[in-house]
């Protein structure tokens, strides 16, 4: 699965299937938790963890997972008392109405896909783990624009780079703004350390004043004595 290609097939579906707040939280929540168990087929997941991070009690869960059933955008196995099992339905394999519930595996992606994925999970967990919560849509829209743009490692260290300048407190312009003019900060920090030095200098080499002053202690204590002809 792509992550940014299954949450842009979700947007556009939800402008013919409308669903209430809730039932997206959770589809979104368990596509989170897939990406970072690195995209199975089926996953795990339990209900209070669900519940704990939508904010609803048992009863609402159900009831919203079984919409997202009914409308075949996920498959579920509950296992007992165990954490019930997980299987997304990918939108760049959709399902008709006339398909069988039990697909078979589908084809592995293109192989250009796989080569966005991981640089696409690197700089979202990386963001998501400094920010301590999960990114929104269009949050991770414009990550992974920015990993089009500059690659991933140049967006990993602006990121770096914005964490250590403002700590979790920093927005995704902050870090645009350091891969869009990358020399600015470095000509800051070398204006700055041109200025320290020319502080130390001036401290360092003493005034005429101290020099003179110096000079004419000494020749005061000098003393000089005229000898008489006798």
């Amino acid at each position: 699965m792509n992550y940014l290609k299954e949450m842009n097939g979700f947007m556009n579906w939800l402008e013919t299937n409308p669903l209430s707040a809730t039932t997206q939280a959770l589809w979104f929540h368990l596509l989170h938790i897939n990406n970072k168990a690195g995209w199975r087929e089926w996953f795990t997941t339990s209900n209070t963890t669900l519940q704990a991070k939508i904010e609803i009690s048992e009863n609402t869960l159900i009831k919203h997972r079984k919409m997202l059933i009914d409308l075949k955008r996920i498959e579920y196995k509950p296992q007992g008392r165990k954490a019930g099992q997980y299987r997304l339905i990918s939108f760049e394999t959709p399902v008709t109405e006339q398909e069988p519930s039990e697909k078979p595996i589908p084809e592995p992606a293109p192989q250009e896909t796989q080569e966005v994925d991981p640089k696409m999970k690197n700089a979202f967990e990386l963001f998501e783990n400094k920010v301590a919560r999960s990114i929104g849509t269009i949050e991770a829209q414009r990550i992974g624009y920015m990993v089009d743009d500059y690659g991933e490692e140049k967006v990993m260290e602006a990121m770096k780079k914005a964490f250590r300048n403002k700590g979790s407190n920093v927005g995704l312009s902050y870090i645009e703004a350091i891969l869009s003019n990358p020399f600015s900060q470095k000509r800051k920090e070398k204006q700055q350390y041109g200025n320290k030095q020319s502080s130390q200098y001036r401290h360092s080499v003493p005034s005429n004043d101290e020099g003179s002053s110096s000079k004419i202690a000494f020749l005061g204590n000098r003393t000089g004595r005229i000898r008489r002809k006798g």
